[in-house]
């Protein structure tokens, strides 16, 4: 695995607030990753699914497309449908040795997603489906394994939001912890006191448990053998954007204890550069955020923090995962 930074002056913006701007060349003496600033009058409060949006990670789709994609993962068995790629990363599911998959089990879950999109059409609202991707792997011979992940919103009668997701594997920052499971109970338990928002809830997740977990493979060759459990997560808020970061989080995409990953590297430098950088967030910004996103093979990760205005600064990181088989 290969860290690469982007060490580059930030330029700002005419018109920046005088204390972002303060804040923002102080920070840039550390060089320690890509500048990040989000300036609130120009693009509102922030929030995890504003950032994914205004990085271009996020594309509208449609539901009926999210819940096949779904079922192609689990058809293919692995991340990205090999057939059609150029680089094979773990064998087609005819090639597996003990592979639990026949035809009586893919029939069965496509009659259980085919209730699944019965029923959310039937007594959900605002029906909404994304497209989240990330940036192009660099890799060394040239090769682009497009990585797909889709996540379905609706509401329900009490304007709640309803947020389903599959689950994903994280090979960039931390591939031994990319199944978050003693966090997924409190992740995905309804938190609203409407009555009709709980008995969907509760409905969707009967459906879900007869979607019982599929194995899939992310890297397999090699020593990497990297695989994780398929499933579809529903979390449930009164608010958009907390019913998707609290998905994201379930799925393993999105780590909110991303400085363990950023700054603990082995290096000494980069160490010791996270505690500076964390002393000077500490003392004259507030509601620090580090956290990591991760798009299967590459990932970004965030160091900010809060001003007094509004605004937020800090870094912005991208990672790699590097087959070298």
């Amino acid at each position: 695995m290969e860290c690469i930074k982007n060490a580059a002056r930030y330029n700002p913006q005419r018109n920046m607030n005088p204390e972002t701007e303060k804040f923002l060349g102080i920070l840039e003496f550390y060089n320690h990753g890509r500048m990040f600033v989000w300036d609130r009058s120009i693009k509102g409060d922030f929030s995890i699914w504003n950032l994914l949006i205004s990085e271009g990670f996020v594309t509208e789709s449609e539901l009926d497309k999210a819940i096949k994609h779904w079922l192609q993962t689990e058809f293919w068995g692995t991340i990205t449908n090999q057939k059609y790629n150029t680089i094979q990363y773990a064998p087609l599911r005819r090639e597996r040795k003990n592979d639990d998959w026949n035809n009586y089990i893919r029939q069965e879950r496509i009659n259980y997603y085919q209730a699944l999109s019965y029923f959310l059409k039937k007594n959900l609202q605002n029906l909404q489906a994304y497209l989240i991707t990330g940036f192009g792997n660099s890799d060394a011979y040239g090769i682009r394994v497009e990585f797909e992940h889709y996540i379905i919103l609706s509401q329900t009668q009490s304007r709640d939001w309803i947020c389903l997701t599959p689950t994903m594997v994280d090979q960039v920052w931390d591939c031994r912890n990319s199944a978050k499971h003693p966090y997924i109970p409190s992740l995905t338990a309804c938190r609203s006191e409407n009555t009709d928002t709980q008995d969907v809830v509760q409905k969707i997740n009967k459906i879900l448990r007869k979607l019982k977990p599929i194995e899939i493979y992310g890297h397999y060759y090699a020593d990497y053998k990297h695989s994780y459990y398929h499933q579809i997560f529903c979390t449930s808020s009164s608010k958009k954007y907390k019913s998707i970061e609290l998905a994201l989080r379930a799925s393993s995409m999105l780590d909110m204890d991303g400085k363990f990953t950023l700054y603990k590297g082995g290096d000494y430098d980069m160490n010791r550069d996270g505690e500076r950088i964390s002393r000077f967030m500490d003392r004259y910004l507030t509601k620090r955020k580090c956290f990591t996103v991760s798009f299967w093979d590459v990932g970004c990760g965030y160091d900010i923090a809060c001003t007094s205005t509004g605004d937020w600064i800090g870094f912005k990181y991208t990672d790699e995962f590097i087959y070298n088989p």
